[in-house]
């Protein structure tokens, strides 16, 4: 990112961490050590990330109000 992190979410197995901050969100590959810009969804800050249980999925929230569901592999 290139602004601070406004959060952060581990999967339950380790292998991704979702982060969010004003340019957006990101899926890590924690083995992997990279990183994946996903497709802009939120106008603004985006500040809360919660990661499923199955690990597959995230949803965001940001300050324009939306929530989104996210694919960690990649889309909304």
């Amino acid at each position: 990112h290139e602004n601070r992190v406004n959060g952060l979410a581990l999967s339950a197995d380790g292998r991704r961490l979702v982060s969010v901050a004003a340019d957006g969100v990101r899926v890590w590959d924690v083995p992997g050590r990279t990183g994946t810009l996903l497709p802009a969804a939120h106008t603004g800050s985006v500040f809360g990330v919660a990661v499923t249980a199955d690990g597959k999925r995230a949803v965001t929230g940001g300050d324009n109000g939306k929530v989104v569901l996210w694919d960690v592999d990649g889309g909304r």
